[in-house]
Protein backbone atom coordinates (compact mmCIF):
# COMPACT_ATOMS: atom_id res chain seq x y z
CA UNK A 1 0.00 0.00 0.00
CA UNK A 2 1.03 3.67 -1.00
CA UNK A 3 0.95 6.05 2.24
CA UNK A 4 0.32 9.44 1.44
CA UNK A 5 0.52 11.98 3.73
CA UNK A 6 -2.33 10.82 6.14
CA UNK A 7 -3.85 8.36 3.48
CA UNK A 8 -3.37 4.71 2.68
CA UNK A 9 -4.24 3.73 -0.97
CA UNK A 10 -4.45 0.20 -1.13
CA UNK A 11 -3.09 -1.66 -4.46
CA UNK A 12 -6.76 -1.37 -6.12
CA UNK A 13 -6.51 2.56 -5.58
CA UNK A 14 -9.34 2.77 -3.62
CA UNK A 15 -9.66 6.06 -1.17
CA UNK A 16 -9.71 5.17 2.54
CA UNK A 17 -10.93 8.58 3.67
CA UNK A 18 -11.05 7.73 7.31
CA UNK A 19 -7.18 7.43 7.18
CA UNK A 20 -7.50 10.87 5.97
CA UNK A 21 -8.95 12.36 8.73
CA UNK A 22 -7.46 10.38 11.89
CA UNK A 23 -3.78 9.89 13.20
CA UNK A 24 -2.55 7.65 15.39
CA UNK A 25 -2.35 9.27 19.52
CA UNK A 26 1.40 9.66 20.49
CA UNK A 27 0.72 6.89 23.17
CA UNK A 28 -1.29 4.01 22.75
CA UNK A 29 -3.12 2.81 19.33
CA UNK A 30 -6.13 5.14 19.98
CA UNK A 31 -7.15 7.13 17.47
CA UNK A 32 -7.90 10.71 17.79
CA UNK A 33 -9.61 12.93 15.30
CA UNK A 34 -7.27 15.77 13.28
CA UNK A 35 -8.72 19.17 13.12
CA UNK A 36 -9.57 20.88 9.78
CA UNK A 37 -6.60 22.23 9.25
CA UNK A 38 -4.34 18.95 10.10
CA UNK A 39 -6.99 17.76 7.34
CA UNK A 40 -6.27 20.22 5.00
CA UNK A 41 -2.38 19.69 5.24
CA UNK A 42 -2.52 16.16 4.52
CA UNK A 43 -5.31 16.39 1.56
CA UNK A 44 -2.81 18.84 0.16
CA UNK A 45 0.09 16.37 0.29
CA UNK A 46 -2.02 13.56 -1.27
CA UNK A 47 -3.05 15.84 -3.94
CA UNK A 48 0.80 16.87 -4.50
CA UNK A 49 1.48 13.37 -4.43
CA UNK A 50 -1.40 11.42 -6.58
CA UNK A 51 -0.79 14.21 -10.13
CA UNK A 52 3.69 14.75 -9.35
CA UNK A 53 4.23 12.95 -12.50
CA UNK A 54 1.37 15.41 -14.70
CA UNK A 55 3.20 16.62 -17.99
CA UNK A 56 3.44 20.56 -18.22
CA UNK A 57 1.62 21.37 -21.33
CA UNK A 58 3.88 23.90 -23.64
CA UNK A 59 1.30 27.30 -24.16
CA UNK A 60 0.68 25.67 -27.65
CA UNK A 61 -1.47 22.78 -26.06
CA UNK A 62 -3.50 25.20 -23.59
CA UNK A 63 -6.28 25.36 -25.80
CA UNK A 64 -7.44 22.31 -28.25
CA UNK A 65 -8.22 23.99 -31.65
CA UNK A 66 -10.46 21.42 -34.17
CA UNK A 67 -9.63 20.65 -37.15
CA UNK A 68 -11.57 22.09 -39.67
CA UNK A 69 -11.75 25.36 -37.97
CA UNK A 70 -15.74 26.94 -37.42
CA UNK A 71 -15.97 29.85 -39.80
CA UNK A 72 -16.87 32.11 -37.01
CA UNK A 73 -15.44 32.37 -33.14
CA UNK A 74 -16.36 30.04 -30.68
CA UNK A 75 -16.60 31.36 -27.28
CA UNK A 76 -13.28 29.22 -26.57
CA UNK A 77 -11.52 31.62 -29.59
CA UNK A 78 -12.81 34.11 -26.74
CA UNK A 79 -11.57 32.90 -23.97
CA UNK A 80 -8.09 31.96 -25.51
CA UNK A 81 -6.41 35.40 -24.90
CA UNK A 82 -6.99 34.77 -21.12
CA UNK A 83 -6.13 31.66 -21.03
CA UNK A 84 -2.71 32.40 -22.31
CA UNK A 85 -2.14 35.13 -20.50
CA UNK A 86 -3.55 33.31 -17.27
CA UNK A 87 -1.17 29.89 -17.25
CA UNK A 88 0.65 30.22 -20.42
CA UNK A 89 4.36 29.14 -19.41
CA UNK A 90 3.85 28.87 -16.28
CA UNK A 91 4.36 26.23 -13.66
CA UNK A 92 2.38 25.43 -11.01
CA UNK A 93 4.19 27.07 -8.87
CA UNK A 94 3.86 30.24 -10.43
CA UNK A 95 0.25 30.76 -10.03
CA UNK A 96 0.20 32.61 -6.81
CA UNK A 97 -3.20 34.26 -7.80
CA UNK A 98 -5.99 32.21 -8.37
CA UNK A 99 -9.86 33.21 -8.97
CA UNK A 100 -13.23 32.39 -10.08
CA UNK A 101 -12.74 33.80 -13.66
CA UNK A 102 -9.36 31.14 -13.93
CA UNK A 103 -11.80 28.26 -12.88
CA UNK A 104 -13.43 29.25 -14.95
CA UNK A 105 -11.25 29.05 -18.05
CA UNK A 106 -10.49 25.59 -17.47
CA UNK A 107 -13.56 24.68 -19.73
CA UNK A 108 -12.03 26.08 -22.50
CA UNK A 109 -8.46 24.59 -22.25
CA UNK A 110 -7.19 20.85 -23.02
CA UNK A 111 -7.82 17.75 -20.42
CA UNK A 112 -3.96 17.08 -20.11
CA UNK A 113 -3.72 21.17 -18.95
CA UNK A 114 -6.64 21.11 -16.71
CA UNK A 115 -4.70 17.50 -15.30
CA UNK A 116 -1.79 19.55 -15.09
CA UNK A 117 -3.11 22.44 -12.93
CA UNK A 118 -6.28 21.80 -11.59
CA UNK A 119 -3.96 20.48 -8.02
CA UNK A 120 -3.44 24.20 -7.91
CA UNK A 121 -7.25 25.06 -7.65
CA UNK A 122 -7.60 22.28 -5.03
CA UNK A 123 -4.72 23.63 -3.03
CA UNK A 124 -6.04 27.16 -3.70
CA UNK A 125 -9.57 26.33 -1.64
CA UNK A 126 -7.43 24.47 1.09
CA UNK A 127 -6.07 27.32 1.96
CA UNK A 128 -7.88 30.36 1.07
CA UNK A 129 -11.32 29.39 0.80
CA UNK A 130 -13.47 31.85 -0.94
CA UNK A 131 -17.10 30.92 -1.51
CA UNK A 132 -17.31 32.60 -4.86
CA UNK A 133 -13.90 30.13 -5.93
CA UNK A 134 -15.35 26.96 -3.90
CA UNK A 135 -18.55 27.44 -5.94
CA UNK A 136 -16.67 28.02 -9.47
CA UNK A 137 -14.37 25.00 -8.62
CA UNK A 138 -17.80 22.48 -7.77
CA UNK A 139 -19.37 23.22 -10.62
CA UNK A 140 -16.50 22.23 -12.98
CA UNK A 141 -15.42 19.01 -11.16
CA UNK A 142 -19.53 18.07 -12.01
CA UNK A 143 -18.36 15.45 -14.73
CA UNK A 144 -21.78 15.77 -16.15
CA UNK A 145 -21.71 19.37 -15.65
CA UNK A 146 -18.72 20.70 -17.38
CA UNK A 147 -18.95 17.84 -20.51
CA UNK A 148 -22.23 19.46 -21.11
CA UNK A 149 -20.25 22.52 -21.44
CA UNK A 150 -17.75 21.20 -24.27
CA UNK A 151 -15.17 20.57 -21.65
CA UNK A 152 -13.69 16.77 -22.82
CA UNK A 153 -12.52 15.30 -19.44
CA UNK A 154 -8.80 13.69 -19.80
CA UNK A 155 -7.71 10.33 -18.44
CA UNK A 156 -7.20 10.29 -14.39
CA UNK A 157 -5.54 7.69 -12.46
CA UNK A 158 -7.02 5.77 -10.01
CA UNK A 159 -4.88 7.40 -7.21
CA UNK A 160 -5.91 11.09 -8.96
CA UNK A 161 -9.44 10.49 -8.67
CA UNK A 162 -9.05 9.26 -5.81
CA UNK A 163 -7.57 12.74 -4.40
CA UNK A 164 -10.21 14.49 -6.11
CA UNK A 165 -12.90 12.34 -4.05
CA UNK A 166 -11.16 13.21 -1.09
CA UNK A 167 -11.00 16.98 -1.70
CA UNK A 168 -15.05 16.91 -2.47
CA UNK A 169 -15.28 14.40 0.88
CA UNK A 170 -13.07 17.49 2.76
CA UNK A 171 -15.95 20.02 1.36
CA UNK A 172 -19.02 18.20 2.57
CA UNK A 173 -17.24 17.90 6.29
CA UNK A 174 -16.10 21.73 6.51
CA UNK A 175 -19.40 22.99 4.04
CA UNK A 176 -20.88 24.99 7.03
CA UNK A 177 -17.02 26.99 7.47
CA UNK A 178 -17.38 28.41 3.44
CA UNK A 179 -20.52 30.53 4.70
CA UNK A 180 -23.05 29.54 2.04
CA UNK A 181 -25.93 30.99 3.94
CA UNK A 182 -28.95 29.80 2.25
CA UNK A 183 -27.32 28.25 -0.62
CA UNK A 184 -25.90 25.52 1.85
CA UNK A 185 -28.28 22.84 1.41
CA UNK A 186 -27.97 23.48 -2.13
CA UNK A 187 -24.52 22.68 -2.34
CA UNK A 188 -24.69 19.73 0.19
CA UNK A 189 -26.62 18.28 -2.75
CA UNK A 190 -24.48 19.03 -5.38
CA UNK A 191 -21.13 18.13 -3.78
CA UNK A 192 -22.91 14.68 -2.69
CA UNK A 193 -23.71 14.00 -6.70
CA UNK A 194 -19.88 15.22 -7.55
CA UNK A 195 -18.80 12.82 -5.10
CA UNK A 196 -20.34 9.88 -6.37
CA UNK A 197 -18.96 11.12 -9.62
CA UNK A 198 -15.20 10.64 -8.46
CA UNK A 199 -15.46 7.74 -5.95
CA UNK A 200 -13.50 5.08 -7.00
CA UNK A 201 -14.87 1.18 -7.54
Amino acid sequence: MKRLGFTVLPAGGRLTIDRLLYKSAALGSSKVAMNKMEQADALARMIDGAFKDANWPEPQNLVPHPVPRPSDPTFRDLEEPYIRADFGGKRQSDLTQIDARMVEELLSMTGPAVRYYLPCFLRHVLAKPDFIELIALIDFLDVERSASQGFTWPRFTEEQKAAVFGFVDYLQRHIRSFALGESEDEYMKRLQKVREQWKVS
